[in-house]
């Protein structure tokens, strides 16, 4: 059985607060030196990225609807496969 869309959906939106929780305390960390906080973001950044992957395979109108799906998508690859060209500030 497959997994219903609304679960993705409700997957990106909790990543996305968990992120806002993760840096809303974090003190001006230009360099990048917590790292704790930047593998939490990143971790929900490509959980964000592959739950858009599955709505743009299963419902391709639903991921056209949604600003800069494809970016976000696209980021999650280069978090995933291309880490080291990664940079911390940028996350």
């Amino acid at each position: 059985m497959q997994r219903d869309l609304r679960a993705y959906l409700n997957d990106i939106l909790e990543a996305g607060v968990a992120i806002q929780e993760a840096v809303s305390e974090q003190v001006e960390d230009t360099d990048g030196t917590n790292r704790l906080i930047r593998s939490t973001v990143e971790r929900e950044f490509t959980l964000i990225g592959e739950a858009l992957n599955v709505i743009a395979k299963r419902a391709p109108e639903i991921f056209e609807a949604i600003p800069e799906a494809r970016q976000i998508v696209d980021f999650r690859n280069l978090l995933t496969h291309e880490y080291i060209k990664v940079s911390d500030r940028i996350v």
